[in-house]
């Protein structure tokens, strides 16, 4: 249930809007605005920084430039110690370095993900986002810097130089690699480079500046300017980051069992953190004891583990009205029925279909739901029938494909829904089929040819039908119909090309029905089950319908 203030924000939202949008001088003279492409973002929630394009492709321009000359600027500063072409070899070398940083730490967020599958503990961050960073970031700071360290202990063995040249090699590297980003962001007119432009400049700042302010002696001083002078882009990428959160979290929530949230999760955190945090890494090589910060974020991330692991807090759902984080379920009381291609009943079956949308589903209620405990996978189906011989109400079998069935009695429906083959005629290039479809104000229709046979058009639309996931190598179509309270009959032709000596049957097609209001969408039995789900859940139900021929 979505909290009615919530909806009165989401009004107030759209209002504003609409009202911004109507009063906005643009509207005065559209000649003038319509042509070219605005960059724009949110600065930190307080207001909106746009500018156009064109502007925008000068301050990259400059600002690559810009950093470009900081950076050959150190290698002149510090050619007392260590020469220019030295220097840049260097700077290539930790580029490399740094990259290999993403590739480790994404391959540690990985093993967690995986680990935590095992441990069957996945998902925590669903319910309380915060557990991102101990699982994914801490581990990915840990991993960049250990890395870091490594490679600026054994690599440069053949200069004799002190640590600060060493963090100013390292430092110019995370500023070159985004400056390159930038560049490609500018050759590929890519509007969402202000991120890149961000670092890439106040990198560039922070190397001027302190190179001219702390030029003899770097101390504390120097450590807070470092920090205040790149602790701007840091927010405002963390910013962003705590937005994409807020996006893709509670997604993963509907995201189907067949796509591993957990891994997901775990990939694009450590690889969005790890270009976030790059200021800082450089750092750990001033640092007398590394050893002191290694174990101080391993033991976080350890102790973490622990509480995840002996405690309720890893638990990913929540019921509580204040911070809503249920799990989601889908059940569908549903009938199948599968025909031959003489039309006769081969196999009819009936229950409830559970459609698992996150990799915890469904078994997370077998302790509430005793019927769910016999809930089987749905495996060999799919290959056997159309879209797995089930009720899809849209084609997102590609998403959401791995579900259970529980068996049980039939649904019963006042309007079933009906099929009918008006006419099948042969045509120049194949064959003409006529259907007509009566039933609920929800239904569906799909449809496979066979191997050598293909869809020229139909009816509906002079556009091709496009096609959705293959079935068996085949091409697929879904046509979803709805329709008002009052039941208006599809009907419609389908034109295929068939080669002249192809025999037997030329398309496996299914209709379905999808009762979601009235007498027919929840039986007293179906009723029971729902009402047996803890209040950490969120159900929706209905009645549906699937019967397959061959035709």
């Amino acid at each position: 249930q979505v909290p009615l203030g919530s909806l009165q924000r989401t009004g107030d939202n759209i209002l504003s809007l609409a009202r911004g949008m109507a009063q906005g001088h643009q509207l005065s003279d559209i000649e003038s605005h319509k042509a070219g492409n605005l960059v724009f973002f949110d600065f930190l929630g307080a207001f909106v920084v746009r500018w156009p394009m064109a502007v925008s492709d000068v301050i990259n321009t400059l600002s690559v430039i810009f950093s470009i000359y900081t950076v050959i600027q150190n290698s002149k500063e510090n050619k007392s110690v260590v020469s220019k072409h030295t220097y840049f070899k260097k700077l290539f070398n930790a580029m490399g370095a740094i990259v290999g940083t993403w590739f480790t730490s994404a391959f540690f967020s990985l093993v967690i993900a995986i680990s935590l599958n095992l441990l069957d503990r996945t998902m925590a961050w669903y319910g309380r986002p915060l557990w991102v960073f101990f699982l994914y970031m801490v581990p990915t700071t840990l991993v960049s810097m250990f890395v870091i360290y490594l490679h600026a202990k054994y690599n440069h063995k053949d200069i004799d130089v002190w640590p600060w040249t060493i963090f100013q090699i390292y430092f110019d590297a995370y500023q070159l690699i985004w400056t390159v980003v930038l560049t490609f962001g500018i050759i590929f007119r890519i509007r969402s480079s202000f991120i890149a432009l961000l670092s890439a400049i106040f990198m560039a700042i922070g190397n001027l500046l302190k190179s001219k302010l702390f030029r003899k002696q770097k101390d504390g001083k120097w450590l807070i300017f470092h920090v205040v002078i790149l602790g701007l882009p840091f927010v405002q990428g963390f910013y962003l980051l705590i937005g994409a959160l807020y996006l893709f979290i509670p997604i993963m929530g509907r995201a189907g069992a067949g796509n591993n949230s957990e891994i997901l999760i775990s990939l694009m955190i450590s690889v969005l953190f790890a270009l976030q945090i790059s200021f800082a890494i450089p750092l750990i090589l001033l640092v007398r004891d590394s050893y002191k910060v290694f174990n101080l974020l391993l033991g976080i991330f350890l102790i973490s583990i622990g509480v995840l692991l002996l405690t309720p807090l890893g638990f990913p759902y929540s019921g509580d009205p204040r911070a809503p984080a249920p799990q989601k379920f889908m059940l569908s009381h549903t009938k199948r029925t599968f025909h031959d291609a003489s039309g006769d009943v081969i196999r009819e079956s009936s229950g409830y279909w559970i459609i698992d949308l996150d990799i915890n589903s469904p078994h997370t209620v077998d302790r509430f739901v005793p019927e769910v405990a016999t809930a089987q996978l749905v495996d060999k189906d799919c290959t056997d029938y159309l879209y797995c011989g089930l009720p899809y109400l849209v084609p997102v079998l590609s998403m959401i494909w791995k579900t259970h069935f529980i068996p049980a009695p039939p649904p019963i429906f006042d309007k079933p829904t009906v099929m009918k083959v008006l006419n099948r005629t042969k045509t120049t290039i194949g064959e003409r089929i006529t259907i007509e479809m009566t039933g609920p104000s929800h239904m569906g229709f799909m449809f496979s040819p066979v191997s050598g046979v293909e869809l020229d058009s139909w009816s509906l639309s002079s556009n091709p039908l496009l096609t959705t996931i293959p079935w068996n190598q085949r091409q697929t179509y879904f046509i979803f119909y709805g329709c008002g309270y009052e039941l208006v009959p599809l009907k419609f032709s389908l034109n295929f090309k068939v080669p002249k000596e192809h025999t037997g049957p030329i398309v496996d097609v299914a209709a379905t029905g999808h009762y979601f209001f009235g007498p027919s969408k929840n039986t007293e039995d179906f009723r029971k089950i729902i009402s047996q789900f803890p209040p950490w859940t969120a159900v929706t139900s209905w009645s549906a319908s699937y019967e397959s021929w061959v035709f």
